[in-house]
C-alpha cells in the first residue's frame, strides 16, 4: 500500500522528534535543579513559594533522613508506614511506589520523594504543602500529615519555559523521573 504524502510527512516529523527526544534524553542526565527552599514541617507551615517561582517547569521534593544510623529497607517501611496511615488513605494523595523504593539500595541524607511538573511551579509546589486533605485535587497535602511534623523538605525545580511544553516537558519529567527513583507519585 503507498502512502499519502501527508502521512509521508508525518512519519518524517516523527523521525525528526524521535531524534530530538533522543538528544533530550541524553541531556537529562546532566541536568540539575536548583533549590527553590528548605522548610520543617509544622503546624505552621506555610507557601514557601513566592512570584520568583511562579514559572513553567518540573519541581523535585526530598525529604531529609533524620535518622542515619538506619538502612534502607528500615528507613522505607518506617516511611511507608507514616505515608500509608489510615486517615490519609483515599484521600486524592499520591501513593508509594514499591518499585521506586526497591531501587535505593542505600539511603544518603536526602531521599527523593515526589517529581512533578506544572505551568506555575510555585503554586502547584504550594499546593503540595498546603492544600487541605479534604480537597480532591491531587497533591500530597504535607501539612495535613501531622504524623510528618518536624520532617525536613528540600524543593527543587528546572525551569522550563519552552514553546513545546506538552512534549518536551512531560517527556522530561519522565526521564527524570526514572533517574532519581521519587519514592511517592502517581507513576
Amino acid at each position: 500500500m503507498e502512502l499519502n504524502s501527508s502521512t509521508k510527512q508525518i512519519e518524517d516529523i516523527d523521525k525528526i522528534i524521535s531524534n530530538q527526544l533522543t538528544l533530550l534524553s541524553n541531556m537529562a542526565e546532566n541536568l540539575h535543579f536548583m533549590e527553590v527552599c528548605q522548610f520543617e514541617l509544622t503546624t505552621n507551615t506555610n507557601a514557601v513559594c513566592n512570584q520568583d517561582h511562579f514559572y513553567p517547569g518540573i519541581y523535585f521534593f526530598e525529604i531529609q533522613n533524620a535518622n542515619k544510623s538506619l538502612d534502607a529497607a528500615t528507613w522505607f517501611n518506617d516511611f511507608t508506614a507514616l505515608w500509608r496511615h489510615p486517615d490519609y488513605h483515599m484521600r486524592w494523595v499520591p501513593g508509594i511506589k514499591k518499585m521506586r523504593v526497591t531501587a535505593h539500595k542505600e539511603v544518603g541524607d536526602w531521599i527523593p520523594l515526589y517529581i512533578g511538573k506544572s505551568k506555575n511551579v510555585g503554586a502547584r509546589i504550594n499546593e503540595h504543602i498546603i492544600k487541605e486533605l479534604a480537597k480532591t485535587t491531587f497533591a500530597m497535602k504535607l501539612k495535613a500529615r501531622t504524623n510528618l511534623y518536624g520532617a525536613n523538605f528540600r524543593v527543587k525545580a528546572l525551569k522550563m519555559d519552552v514553546a513545546n511544553y506538552n512534549v518536551v516537558v512531560p517527556h522530561l519529567e519522565n526521564l527524570l523521573r526514572n533517574k532519581w527513583n521519587p519514592i511517592v507519585g502517581k507513576q
